[in-house]
């Protein structure tokens, strides 16, 4: 469940303007605001940057990280982090009450725009992304923020997350998993849990279903990000 309570509603704030607000996908906005931290006058003359994040461990860092930088080149920076799923920060970036936060241009194209995956190589079981696909799909939703939000993505950071199950060493060698397909013939005694957010989109449990058929699990829960691991520890979960 997203918890609609969070401190970033709260009433507009002096800062960037919200005309120019930033979806920060690219190491490039923290050089430029550095860059323009140069010639600035005095930190007063400076604008309020709000720096969100979603609600897991990476997002948090990577964001902290980026508020550091901002803090480095003499902004003026407020956290507004771990807010909550993508679709809670997204809307938190588009009224205006955060300035930026790291977003991935697969959540980009199919929990935000909605958008279908390109075709080829669209299935889950792919070893590896063709350099075109990936620019085809950053291209898509670079294109999309823009004429839909009137948002800015910029370079890529350079770093892949990406989805993968887990299951305990124990349990995995007791039942002589090794692989997603061997799941097939146990998944139907084994309970799944995953992040609300996997659960429902394409490229989540949908995709995979559709890429190993006969795949299905005695339960399945959505949970948040961090409760996932607890969940799976504590044999709450077994993938």
């Amino acid at each position: 469940m997203l918890n609609l309570h969070h401190p970033w509603r709260r009433p507009s704030r002096p800062g960037l303007p919200r005309g120019r607000s930033l979806l920060v996908v690219a190491l490039a906005m923290m050089l430029a605001f550095a860059g323009s931290a140069i010639g600035a006058a005095a930190q007063d003359d400076l604008p309020t940057v709000t720096i969100g994040s979603k609600d897991f461990t990476e997002q948090i860092l990577v964001s902290e990280m980026l508020a550091q930088l901002l803090e480095d080149a003499g902004y003026p920076v407020e956290r507004e982090l771990n807010l909550g799923g993508s679709l809670l920060v997204h809307q938190a970036l588009v009224s205006g009450e955060i300035d930026a936060y790291v977003e991935y241009t697969g959540t980009g194209l199919l929990a935000i725009l909605e958008l279908p995956l390109p075709a080829a190589d669209a299935s889950p079981t792919a070893d590896a992304t063709p350099t075109s696909l990936v620019d085809t799909v950053y291209d898509t939703v670079q294109q999309g923020y823009q004429e839909e939000f009137d948002l800015v993505w910029l370079d890529p950071l350079g770093f892949n997350n990406t989805y993968t199950l887990a299951l305990r060493g124990d349990q995995a060698a007791e039942l002589g998993v090794e692989t997603i397909s061997d799941l097939i013939d146990v998944g139907a005694d084994l309970r799944f849990g995953a992040t609300q957010e996997f659960v429902i989109r394409p490229d989540g449990l949908p995709g995979l279903r559709e890429a190993y058929p006969g795949l299905e699990f005695a339960e399945e829960s959505g949970m948040d990000p961090g409760l996932v691991y607890e969940a799976l520890d504590s044999e709450q979960v077994d993938v």
